[in-house]
């Protein structure tokens, strides 16, 4: 492959490309390095070997890589050639000046936010536009909006359309909005968060090891841009498109309840991310503080059914990953050989109660109880 943009898929994030690119490979694709592509030529093409019958001519390519002194030669052998140059509006045949319809320098339709052309009564949608997207469902989506627009007069503005993409390699490769580099350009201060796909449950029950959840956020929560790579990940980026569509922010996503286990957590985990980097930030920690409180040990026994009572002073509900919690919990548990624990805490002289099993047996625990 001979990537023009110098790595491939050059229009998404780099992170994003190399997964691609090092999937492709282990496929056994190989990628030629950055170059100029000089010339072309066919070297055993008859009358009896078409370029869709075996057996097939053989195509010779030369690229010229690197500069000056570095400057050199290679040379690549194909059976068939794909040139991927993208596609322009097939207007050319359609007379449309005739009809008062105005083209733009890629021979794509203008149009306004409306969809209408240069003639107030033809609209026009899809891959025929001036500087289209070139996606299916964009030109859908435009479809929808001409219709409504040119026999409803609704005057629906198809530029607030936001057009997601996916490229369906494995893994794939989908992304909405603006990229780092673009928001980067712009000047705008936000902040990136990402999860890792092979840090999401179901992808490990699936064994996926690949792939990631990035999202752009800006400084009030609203989401930018984002890149899923991974299995589905063209199913995936729609719910960060909804979000981005609807004034959606990460911390909306993030309390959002996903079901448990699947594979679309990676998104919700890389908004909670963003969410925990808000609370954890150096402006809350004096807040943090101020409401944290003591826990300290007051006692530790063993009754006679290998319970053991770990009795603490904390006036805060019981929360065994409390890292305060943890520290008696582990302070009592390695002096006793109880089969389990039963925590209990005081509060002006009013016990309450919270049993766990710390390693031991759940039956005893019952037992005991």
């Amino acid at each position: 492959a001979l990537p023009i943009s110098g790595r491939v898929m050059g229009k998404e994030e780099p992170e994003a490309s190399a997964v691609a690119k090092r999937a492709l490979e282990r496929d056994g694709a190989m990628f030629a390095p950055p170059g100029r592509l000089t010339r072309i030529t066919c070297n055993n093409q008859t009358e009896d070997n078409c370029i869709y019958d075996a057996p097939f001519p053989t195509y010779r390519l030369e690229l010229i890589t690197g500069a000056g002194d570095e400057e050199a030669v290679q040379v690549f052998e194909a059976e068939a050639i794909l040139n991927a140059t993208g596609r322009v509006a097939n207007t050319s045949s359609l007379n449309l000046d005739a009809a008062g319809v105005a083209c733009g320098d890629d021979r794509g339709i203008v149009v306004t936010e409306q969809l209408r052309t240069a003639n107030p009564n033809i609209f026009a949608a899809g891959d025929c536009l001036h500087h289209a997207d070139g996606f299916t469902h964009a030109a859908e989506w435009q479809a929808r909006v001409a219709v409504r627009n040119a026999l409803l007069d609704e005057g629906l503005d198809a530029q607030r359309l936001l057009v997601p993409r996916a490229t369906y390699t494995d893994p794939e490769v989908a992304s909405v909005g603006q990229s780092s580099a673009q928001l980067r350009s712009s000047g705008v201060k936000f902040e990136t968060v990402v999860r890792q796909a092979a840090d999401v449950d179901r992808n490990r029950c699936d064994g996926v090891e690949e792939g990631f959840a990035s999202i752009h956020v800006a400084q009030d929560g609203l989401i930018l841009g984002a890149t899923v790579v991974g299995p589905s990940a063209g199913d995936h980026i729609s719910e960060i498109t909804l979000c981005m569509q609807h004034g959606l922010t990460a911390a909306d996503l993030a309390s959002t309840m996903h079901p448990y286990p699947t594979a679309a957590e990676v998104v919700r985990q890389a908004a909670q991310a963003y969410v925990r980097s808000r609370i954890f930030q150096p402006s809350s920690q004096e807040l943090l503080k101020a409401v944290s409180e003591q826990c300290n040990l007051v006692a530790s026994t063993l009754t006679s059914g290998k319970l053991g009572v770990i009795e603490i002073n904390r006036t805060k509900s019981l929360n065994a990953c409390d890292p305060a919690m943890a520290k008696c919990i582990s302070e009592a548990a390695a002096n006793s050989n109880a089969a389990a624990l039963l925590l209990a805490s005081f509060e002006a002289g009013k016990p309450g109660r919270a049993a766990f099993c710390a390693g031991g047996d759940v039956k005893a625990l019952a037992a005991a109880l």
